[in-house]
């Protein structure tokens, strides 16, 4: 490097060790910094602080990860934890802020296009440190990506820039960056993959295994949210990869093992499993307790419930299988495996009361949601969806919404402490899980905005077809199956039968309640029309097997929930015909 081109802030006229405070927020961050922290730790002259923002939450990682990549531990963890871009960019700011302060760091090194990217550098800048920045220069020229604007703001902001690229040099230069403080250094991930590629070489047994040893082979990583929520995308990306594969050796790794735990509600989870099967996945569910629907799942932990100490023996061995048996753990109604302070437990109605209540709930309180931090720990991927009313807030919906269940269900269903529990048990899954899924999307009001919208795939299509009729009804027959009234709106639905068949109009209705979901599928099977619910704006698991069965079904759609939902889903099916 020529040293004449570099900033003369970059050496100090005193002996005393130039300090570098280094700016990590994500895995690949790590992976860059080692690379880096490597030479400044082993040169003379430098002094390194690695503060990690806990934008990622790699507070999370296995040891495993920094002993084999030989990743230094971070001298800070900020622990910001996600949030919106604004909230978290705002409290990571403030954080930075103060660290690199109470440092006294000579510069800050930021690496990348994350929003710890974004912030070491602001943060810097506005403290008068001067600011370096690794992988600069780089362009998607899609300002829709957020990591687009972090790197033009992080560019702008620094006072050397090292790029990898002459691309990159070319794209400082048109955007006014003076010649002075670019440096062209190569890509430090090149530089990554040579070292730990010479290491892997010596110590790892992947390639024999696969028996690719001293073979060309192809290895893939699809991991980009444009790719993977993209059905189109990913099948024109596999549809490719099966092509390399004639050519080439694909190195496909071992089945990623999932398993869908506690609860099952609406059928969802186990048919989640079941298809996951279907494309190669090693899925099972379990749930705590048989669901009163009959819905068929692969495993339940609290068939005979017993006494306390038997399901609770029960429970904790279902987290070691977790640990033990597999890579991904999807929770569903955002419920953990270990219990809850609140009356859930399979004995509530039993033994569980009094004194015996009281202590349970201590032994509750010691262990609560901790195993969503053990789990990431073991080097296990957390997944969460929320059903309904296990994210429904009663408050924010008589504020926000006009029509909702929030007044219509018993005392106490939604309350101040309710609705304050599931937004604190919201900020822990956010915390350590990977995914966050809502069926419903008035839920996305509510759950921080990394969630998503998932679809119902509560059944499998190839068994719910649409069955001719073996006779003409005379008079259609119209149902509605609440699973609870409150919720669903059965009283105007009562009321608007009652008023219709005072009218005259000559139909049947039949409320389905209480029926095992065999039981009630005969029915649908029957019936002409399904009256879904009328207050929570969307549909139910009920809706999805009438409308595969082919039948008409009615319900409250809220016009700004479906801003949440994927565009082809909004489509007016008027325009495809």
């Amino acid at each position: 490097m020529d040293e004449s081109i570099l900033p003369a802030c970059l050496s100090r006229e005193d002996d005393a060790a130039m300090k570098i405070l280094s700016v990590v927020g994500a895995r690949p961050q790590f992976i860059k910094a080692a690379a880096m922290s490597r030479v400044m730790r082993a040169t003379r002259g430098l002094r390194e602080v690695l503060v990690h923002t806990g934008q990622h939450y790699d507070r999370s990682m296995p040891a495993v990860f920094f002993r084999e990549l030989q990743i230094p531990r971070p001298d800070r963890n900020l622990g910001i934890g996600s949030g919106t871009h604004g909230a978290q960019t705002g409290r990571m700011l403030e954080a930075l802020e103060r660290a690199i302060s109470s440092e006294k760091s000579d510069w800050v090194l930021v690496y990348g296009d994350t929003n710890s990217t974004l912030v070491g550098a602001l943060a810097a800048a506005k403290l008068k440190i001067p600011v370096a920045r690794v992988e600069a220069g780089l362009r998607s020229d899609n300002r829709a990506m957020p990591e687009e604007i972090n790197r033009v703001v992080a560019d702008h902001a620094s006072d050397l820039l090292f790029a990898p690229t002459r691309a990159a040099v070319a794209n400082l230069l048109r955007k006014g960056i003076a010649r002075r403080k670019i440096v062209r250094v190569g890509d430090i991930m090149y530089d990554a993959a040579l070292y730990y590629g010479e290491k892997a070489e010596r110590t790892s047994r992947v390639l024999p295994k696969l028996a690719l040893a001293g073979r060309e082979y192809v290895l893939a990583t699809v991991h980009r949210a444009e790719n993977t929520d993209d059905g189109r995308r990913l099948h024109a990306i596999f549809g490719a990869l099966r092509r390399l594969a004639r050519e080439m050796p694909l190195g496909v790794m071992s089945k990623i093992r999932v398993l869908h735990v506690p609860e099952m509600f609406g059928g969802n989870p186990p048919q989640h499993a079941r298809a996951e099967r279907e494309v190669g996945l090693e899925s099972w569910c379990v749930s705590f307790r048989k669901s009163y629907f009959d819905y068929r799942c692969d495993e339940i932990l609290w068939e005979d419930p017993g006494r306390i100490v038997t399901t609770e023996i029960r429970r904790w061995r279902l987290l070691r299988r977790a640990v033990r048996d597999y890579d991904d753990i999807h929770f569903n109604a955002g419920t953990p495996v270990l219990p809850k302070r609140v009356d859930r437990e399979p004995h509530q109605n039993s033994q569980a009361r009094g004194l015996a209540s009281r202590l349970y709930n201590l032994y509750a309180a010691a262990v609560e949601f901790r195993d969503l931090a053990w789990l990431p720990q073991a080097g296990k991927a957390i997944f969460v969806t929320y059903q309904g009313d296990d994210a429904r807030q009663g408050e924010f919906c008589r504020r926000h919404f006009k029509i909702s269940p929030a007044d219509e269900v018993e005392p106490g269903y939604y309350s101040t402490e309710s609705d304050e529990r599931k937004r604190r048990e919201f900020a822990l899954f956010d915390c350590y899980a990977d995914g966050i899924f809502a069926l419903n999307p008035d839920l996305l009001h509510v759950l921080l905005k990394r969630a998503r919208f998932l679809p119902y795939a509560s059944i499998d299509p190839r068994e719910w077809r649409p069955a001719a009729r073996s006779s003409v009804r005379t008079r259609p027959l119209v149902i509605h199956a609440p699973s609870h009234r409150g919720v669903k709106g059965t009283r105007y639905i009562m009321e608007a039968v009652a008023r219709l068949k005072a009218e005259g109009v000559n139909f049947e209705f039949t409320l389905v309640e209480g029926l095992s979901n065999a039981q009630a599928r005969a029915l649908s099977e029957t019936a002409d029309l399904l009256v879904d619910q009328l207050l929570t704006g969307w549909y139910g698991a009920v809706a999805v097997e009438m409308m595969a069965l082919g039948k008409p079904v009615v319900c409250y759609l809220r016009e700004d929930d479906l801003k949440f939902i994927d565009s082809r889903m909004r489509a007016d099916p008027r325009a495809h015909t």
